[in-house]
This record gives C-alpha cells, structure tokens and sequence, in this order.
C-alpha cells in the first residue's frame, strides 16, 4: 500500500520542463499530426512525454533559465499516468510523486528532443502495441 498518492494533492500543481526540449516536442507533435483528423494539445503533448519517460524509467531534473510551465489540471485526464507512477514509487508520499512526475516529463521530453535532433523524428509507434500501431484511424 502507498504511504502517498496523488489524490492527497488539492488541485493541479505546476510541472516544468526545459524549455528548448519542450519546443523542439511540442513542434514535431503538432506538424506530425497537422491535417490528421485529431485534435493535439498541449496536455496531450505532456502526456506523451510523461508517458516516454516512464516507458524508459528515464527521470531527468529540469534545467534551463526559463523552464516550460504547465499546470497539471490539464494532464493525465484519466489517471493513467499518475497511477503508473504510483504504482513504480509506492515508497514515495504525495510531495515525491509530483516530484517523480516532473523528472518524468523531463526525462520523456529529453528522450524525444534527443531523437528528434539526432534522426529528425520520433518514432512514437514503437511505444504502441502492434495491435494498435497497424490500427486504421
């Protein structure tokens, strides 16, 4: 059993990221999926790279001057990522998860930028099952 959870948190709190790592992300998301028939925002984009983070147990401090800020009221709408992080850090009281969550934004966001940078994409389809990655939309 947890000693912590995300639900004794009152309300969204703030996560931060660096801010060149989350430009070059947010950027290759939206033109990927630019005249797709989906709807991108930037919580999605969160998601995303919270989600890489966790997939590659990558948890990186943010650094920058002028870190990306977000509130997580718009992240994560069905728990999904917040209980995989419980799960992962059951030791860890409430302060420590939303600590866990920002490194993995950070580190998601490390991972994808660095792929982005070194083959000019990500590829986010080996993060999907093939059920799903041969899926038709």
């Amino acid at each position: 059993m947890p000693n912590g959870s995300f639900d004794d948190i009152e309300g969204g709190f703030t996560i931060r990221a660096s801010r060149d790592a989350w430009e070059t992300v947010r950027k290759d998301i939206f033109e990927e999926f630019q005249g797709e028939d989906v709807s991108i925002n930037t919580g999605r984009v969160v998601d995303a790279a919270i989600a890489v983070g966790i997939a590659e147990e990558e948890m990186r401090e943010s650094s920058g001057p002028d870190p990306y800020r977000t509130s997580t009221e718009s992240v994560d709408p069905y728990d999904a990522l917040k209980t995989l992080i419980e799960i992962r850090h059951p030791d860890r009281d409430a302060n420590r998860l939303q600590e866990a969550m920002i490194q993995y934004f950070e580190g998601g966001l490390q991972v994808i930028s660095e792929e982005i940078e070194e083959n000019g994409y990500f590829d986010y389809e080996q993060y999907l099952s093939d059920e799903i990655s041969g899926a038709e939309l």
